[in-house]
């Protein structure tokens, strides 16, 4: 689970700096508190703000009758479920037949190569009916309990009575897109993406990041409009078209015709997508026309862009310092607010909490299931590390650090494996091999042999050629008990190392990466020899392929390459905000281009759009698939406008299909949000983020290399992560 702002943190610092030693303090008896009295309520009060605390948000408590705890304990069983269930109801609108194949004369047409889209098996009204029922059952029930267990104050929750607002208009739009399934617009799929939004960790504070830039974002972007009007009408003058005067020329008549054709031609090759196109007639009839082209790509191409960029990049760093200063605001008053209940409630010691009280609270917070699991065999370490003073009670100023502690690793006390228990000999053999230095060497040196096998057996691939560049090497027998060997080496590798190390064996990257690797190279050769594949070959090609991934591990002797792999950890966590804001706002446009341009990208003969799709740039390349008859197409088109090579060419298919108008305003609206803000966002994080992190592993290794004890400072890349 992501457990908040100093879990955040922590993330991005290196796991050596993190770890705490568990010492062998046992954990003493706790007394039953009474189900409902004063110190009860007051151990569940302070839980709840704690939660808050772990995410820097400040949410209203729920009332202190007996049946709203027990709906608010219900909520938080049942919340874990309810997110996973929106994530579930959001993955509806990829299975629903899109409205324009209900809506067509000829149904059967659109499941037919004459409409290209993904080969999808569309659900049937009752199918879809019942799964988006049974989708909607755990959020409204959440949503129920948690209302209940707040009150006539539910309303007065931001996020509460925006899940009910979300949650009744999905209701209604059930009742009445059912009711008239060929007449009406479904809003479902807008409000399944908002649902996600608010059950999302990442998404919604990333949106508040990005609405606080959104300001000086719209000055730059004032900037950009006035820069391409003014090169537009100067275009438009120095290009005239053919007919308007003695200078007349096809520049003219093909870029600059008009304003509106000069800001699309000047728009494009902003983007560099018809470059040196846009230029060629001009350039063929006067040398000297290359300097109105060589001024505006560099005022736009190479000062105005990257001026973007650095905005974004300023206006980011920005939001997140002020997103990062309010939620750590937050933290620390609901800590307070947790330690004055808990202290209330102790008329033992004034000021102070008790060993038992914080063991209590650690045992309440498990509970919420979004927040790391306190194991009984860690919590008194817990205690421990919060009692910076050694005083066996905590202090107000010790309980602010909670959530920093509850961030950090803890060393677990070693369980016995299955393997240990019931073979201890041959365990302990097991563990002398693994843990040696020679069986990590003579995995890596079965790997690089790996690699030279796999080498000679694709040569002819690799050369671009159908005869074997060995004739007679590569079809050798002697490669099939390779392959063989290979396999059965590479399992036992995987088995011996899971017997050894049991739950911990998946606590590292490069393990689940190798056990991943093995197990689809090994299903895919049973999938071959057994025949299974029904011939398909590309079983064997996908078992070469993940074995040569494994060849990734030998970049790890390099120390150069770790510190990449170790800052990029921190980098992707960085990252998942923004990622999933930019997947968000694909998936709307995808079902906005859907309900605007569903059907209109054909090759039916009857259709009346076919003609002129044809006619255009988008018919002359073939570009047919680029369509959004279906979602999963819709979001495959909005990735190439992304890349913006040739989206020029996709725009002219849509635009011949649906006029000139809407079309550009749609994909030139979906470009200014996603390339200019959300990839620009991504870029930012990516070198801010990936730097610091950097810095902060190489300063870990030369503290390592001094044999100083590494400090567990927070870095800038710390900061960030908390931020996201």
């Amino acid at each position: 689970a992501r457990r908040s702002i100093a879990t955040l943190s922590a993330m991005s610092i290196p796991a050596e700096t993190r770890k705490v030693s568990r010492v062998s303090t046992p954990r003493p008896e706790l007394e039953p508190l009474a189900p409902h009295g004063k110190e009860q309520l007051a151990l569940e009060r302070a839980a709840f703000y704690v939660q808050n605390a772990m995410y820097g948000i400040k949410q209203i408590p729920p009332r202190d009758t007996v049946a709203a705890r027990r709906c608010f304990n219900l909520h938080l069983i049942l919340n874990p479920y309810a997110r996973w269930s929106s994530y579930c109801y959001l993955g509806l609108s990829f299975l629903e037949r899109p409205l324009w194949c209900i809506r067509m004369q000829k149904p059967e047409l659109c499941d037919s190569d004459l409409y290209p889209s993904f080969p999808i098996p569309y659900l049937q009204t009752h199918t879809n009916l019942g799964l988006e029922l049974l989708f909607l059952a755990p959020l409204l029930t959440d949503a129920s309990l948690a209302a209940f267990s707040l009150g006539h104050r539910a309303l007065e929750a931001p996020l509460q009575r925006t899940l009910v607002v979300l949650l009744g208009l999905s209701v209604l739009d059930i009742i009445y897109a059912y009711s008239t399934p060929n007449s009406w617009i479904r809003m479902a799929p807008y409000w399944r993406i908002c649902l996600v939004a608010c059950y999302s960790q990442f998404l919604s504070p990333q949106l508040r990041i990005i609405r606080r830039m959104i300001p000086q974002l719209l000055s730059t972007f004032a900037l950009v409009i006035i820069f391409l009007f003014g090169f537009a009408w100067f275009g438009c003058i120095l290009f005239p078209l053919i007919g308007a005067g003695a200078d007349g020329n096809e520049e003219g008549n093909i870029y600059f015709h008009g304003v509106p054709g000069a800001l699309w031609s000047l728009l494009i090759l902003l983007t560099t997508a018809n470059f040196p196109d846009v230029m060629m007639p001009a350039y063929t009839q006067h040398r000297a026309s290359v300097l109105f082209f060589l001024a505006f790509i560099v005022i736009g191409l190479y000062f105005l862009m990257p001026m973007t960029l650095g905005i974004v990049f300023s206006e980011l760093t920005k939001a997140k310092e002020r997103h990062a200063a309010e939620s750590q605001a937050i933290q620390d008053e609901n800590l307070k607010d947790a330690f004055q209940l808990l202290d209330d409630s102790n008329d033992a010691v004034q000021g102070e909490l008790t060993i038992q009280q914080m063991l209590q609270l650690f045992d309440e917070l498990n509970k919420y299931q979004d927040i790391q699991w306190i194991d009984e065999a860690v919590q008194t370490t817990v205690f421990e590390k919060l009692d910076s003073e050694h005083s066996d009670t905590i202090d107000e100023q010790e309980f602010l650090q909670l959530c920093n502690v509850l961030s950090d690793k803890f060393d677990h006390i070693s369980k016995e494996t299955f393997f240990q228990k019931h073979c201890p000999n041959s365990a302990s053999l097991a563990e002398q091999i693994v843990f040696h230095r020679a069986f990590e060497l003579t995995v890596d040196s079965v790997l690089a042999i790996n690699g030279i096998v796999l080498l000679v057996q694709t040569a002819n691939v690799i050369e671009g050629t159908t005869k074997d560049v060995w004739p007679g090497l590569s079809k050798s027998p002697i490669f099939v008990v390779l392959e063989v060997c290979f396999m059965v080496f590479f399992s036992a590798e995987v088995v011996l190392k899971i017997a050894v190390l049991g739950v911990k064996y998946w606590g590292s990257v490069q393990n689940r990466f190798d056990f991943l690797c093995t197990g689809a190279s090994l299903l895919a050769s049973i999938l071959v020899e057994t025949q299974l594949a029904g011939g398909n070959r590309i079983a064997s090609r996908l078992a070469l392929q993940l074995r040569l991934l494994r060849l990734l591990r030998l970049l790890e002797l390099m120390p150069s390459f770790q510190i990449v792999i170790q800052a990029g950890e921190a980098t992707i966590t960085s990252c998942q905000g923004i990622v999933q804001t930019l997947l968000a706002v694909m998936y709307i446009y995808s079902v906005t281009g859907a309900l605007l341009f569903g059907g209109v990208i054909n090759q039916d003969p009857e259709s009346p759009t076919y003609n002129p799709v044809k006619d255009s740039l988008f018919g002359a390349n073939s570009y047919y698939p680029n369509n959004f008859n279906d979602i999963p197409s819709g979001m495959v088109c909005l990735l190439e406008i992304l890349v913006v090579n040739n989206w020029f060419v996709i725009t002219s298919g849509f635009s011949a299909a649906s006029g000139c108008w809407l079309a550009r305003s749609f994909f030139i609206s979906f470009y200014v949000i996603g390339v200019p803000i959300c990839l620009n966002c991504v870029i930012a994080s990516i070198v801010s983020t990936f730097d610091a992190a950097r810095q902060e592993v190489e300063a870990q290794r030369s503290m390592e290399q001094e044999g100083t004890e590494p400090t567990p400072a927070r870095s800038l890349a710390a900061k960030e992560a908390a931020q996201e």
